[in-house]
């Protein structure tokens, strides 16, 4: 069964990442549980674990930037996301259009999380 698992960057000073259940409310609102507490967090920055890991045992989530070498041994850079009802990777530095997530993680064990469109949006660039 897969675990569900959401994260999303605390909207008070403290600027966290928070992990756990998500909740929206009206007004475009939202709000991460964690052991029975509730976090207020940006909605903009919610991202759901996509139930893969990488090679260090990192969870991959939406929103993240994964390296890997593809089957031709290019070191490609990716952007994590979601469409059409399933985790996609973007590639960034090769131009080469989404594919399924599920493709790289089977063709390249050595995947690796290098940061988050959030944290990190200088890796977006080329």
């Amino acid at each position: 069964m897969r675990e569900y698992l959401f994260r999303g960057i605390g909207n008070n000073n403290i600027k966290i990442w928070r992990f756990g259940d998500l909740r929206i409310y009206k007004g475009n609102k939202a709000s991460i549980w964690e052991n029975d507490t509730g976090y207020g967090i940006d909605p903009k920055t919610v991202g759901q674990f996509t139930g893969f890991l990488d090679k260090n045992g990192m969870k991959i989530f939406e929103g993240d930037i994964i390296k890997y070498n593809d089957t031709k041994r290019f070191e490609t850079i990716a952007k994590v996301g979601f469409k059409k009802g399933t985790f996609t990777s973007k590639v960034i530095n090769l131009r080469i259009p989404s594919h399924p997530l599920l493709l790289v993680c089977q063709n390249c064990p050595e995947m690796e999380v290098i940061g988050n469109i959030y944290d990190n949006p200088e890796l977006l660039e080329e």
